[in-house]
């Protein structure tokens, strides 16, 4: 995380499923995207992001486990800026999924602004 704060982002840190429900409910408007383990002590981490993704649909998401039994992302890969990143990894392969996640999220957003035009 301080490599991500480094990079001038704001991070906020739970450590449960609910808390982070709760985090997101109340600031879903200022979070840039959502970085989840699969398995988190209370819930399915692609449960909780699935919801997170019913109220904002065109949340990134980054969804990280040391188990191949999550590979399968379920309902969560239905839209686009959806990554999964294996562990174990290092900081640099995390950043690099941020950032492509942040590059797809600026495409994204420019292909509804041109219907505006």
């Amino acid at each position: 995380m301080i490599l991500l704060r480094k990079t001038g982002l704001q991070i906020s840190w739970s450590q449960t499923g609910l808390q982070a429900m709760a985090q997101f409910t109340e600031q879903r408007e200022h979070i840039a995207f959502v970085l989840s383990d699969c398995r988190l002590p209370d819930c399915d981490g692609r449960a909780i992001c699935q919801r997170m993704r019913e109220q904002r649909p065109d949340l990134p998401l980054l969804l990280s486990s040391g188990s191949a039994a999550f590979l399968n992302l379920g309902p969560v890969t239905s839209g686009r800026l959806v990554r999964f990143l294996p562990k174990p990894y290092t900081p640099l392969e995390m950043m690099a999924q941020v950032r492509l996640l942040q590059a797809e999220w600026l495409q994204a957003t420019a292909e509804v602004s041109v219907g505006f035009v």
